[in-house]
């Protein structure tokens, strides 16, 4: 399913649709022509009445949220006849009463986890916000009650038993490889027990085993550059460093095959080597799409030279726009204390030169993130 490329709010498009039943839902022509023109369920779109607001209103795609996306999914798979579920979520996301996940946000909210197979106890390090786990349940029914209420912790001053303190969602779409590992797998339990009888539930005990897994591990650390962290990598590619997190999701499955080139990766993580007593700083290169579908090619082809390539060059590229990036969230910093400061002190006009200075700071680092997503 091809990326929207309005996934945040923007002005100037005249192209938008709505769907029936949903007055307040938006998706661009490019999703709709892109996922829905070959099916039946086209028809029950139709365009935004012109008019009916500004162009330069700011809007945002919804068919751009994973939720919603996913819903279409599971609506072809099943053969529904309906947009019924693709409904269902956006009614209950949209919802005054519905919190909004944290997403890459630590928030509070009402917090869920599973119980360990073993110990039969909440697993604490696993937090799944209350919005994704009836989000989840609402997709895939057969797993309602499987995901409990997080105790508060001991010496909490909540008055609740379930847990509402500040955490990161382990559900949370942006930024975050987990989580299509761990719908995929609670799909496909859902599913697979539907096949056998809609009254069957789906042993969780795999994906109790799964999450284990992955807590035990790291993270990774995506962009965030690291210094004195031990990496992955072919010692003679030094410039392509795999953190643990995607070196268990990407490498080992491929070490299965025995691969050779990634057979020639170091067995365990280690530190970069350098001339000086300074460790080396880098970033993981294989959590986005792009860079895992340019080493999928390079192993089916063994050609590690095509890989060095392309690694050395999306390395210089990080190296240059973190150079040009650090002075603009420098001075975004000096600029938000000079605002404080003038609006403390009654300076209107100065406090509106500086939020201008501000946003022009901001576009500028938009610019260059917007250039570092096409090379991540």
């Amino acid at each position: 399913m091809p990326p929207c490329d309005r996934d945040t709010y923007v002005s100037g498009y005249e192209d938008w649709y709505t769907l029936d039943d949903c007055p307040n839902f938006d998706i661009c022509s490019t999703c709709l022509m892109g996922n829905f023109r070959d099916h039946y369920h086209f028809a029950f779109f139709r365009p935004v009445t012109p008019g009916i607001r500004s162009r330069d209103t700011k809007v945002r795609c919804d068919f751009s949220r994973p939720w919603l996306r996913l819903a279409w999914l599971l609506t072809l798979q099943r053969q529904l006849p309906n947009l019924n579920l693709v409904k269902s979520i956006y009614h209950y996301l949209e919802h005054p009463s519905t919190l909004a996940c944290p997403d890459i946000h630590t928030k509070p909210h009402t917090w869920f986890t599973v119980l360990d197979d073993l110990t039969r106890k909440p697993i604490p390090s696993l937090s799944i916000c209350r919005t994704d786990v009836q989000t989840i349940e609402l997709l895939l029914p057969s797993l309602r009650g499987f995901f409990v209420p997080l105790p508060s912790a001991k010496g909490s001053r909540s008055s609740s038993t379930t847990d509402t303190s500040s955490r990161l969602c382990t559900f949370r779409t942006t930024n975050n490889n987990r989580f299509p590992i761990y719908l995929d797998f609670l799909i496909s339990l859902h599913e697979t027990a539907m096949q056998q009888s809609p009254r069957n539930l789906p042993d969780m005990t795999p994906f109790v085993h799964l999450v284990k897994h992955k807590l035990a591990i790291d993270e990774c650390p995506r962009d965030n550059i690291l210094q004195g962290a031990k990496w992955f990598f072919i010692p003679s590619l030094p410039e392509f460093t795999v953190c643990e997190d995607c070196y268990d999701d990407v490498i080992v499955p491929l070490l299965r095959q025995d691969r050779d080139l990634v057979m020639r990766f170091n067995r365990k993580a280690e530190l970069l080597s350098t001339i000086t007593d300074v460790a080396r700083e880098a970033s993981c290169a294989l959590y986005s799409g792009r860079m895992r579908v340019e080493f999928a090619r390079a192993v089916d082809t063994n050609d590690l030279r095509a890989l060095a390539r392309v690694a050395r060059a999306r390395r210089d590229m990080e190296v240059e726009l973190q150079r040009k990036a650090q002075p603009v969230i420098a001075k975004i910093g000096e600029v938000d204390d000079a605002l404080i400061r003038a609006e403390d002190r009654g300076e209107t006009r100065e406090a509106r030169r500086l939020e201008d200075e501000r946003e022009a700071l901001e576009r500028k680092l938009r610019t260059l993130q917007a250039r570092w997503k096409e090379v991540e």
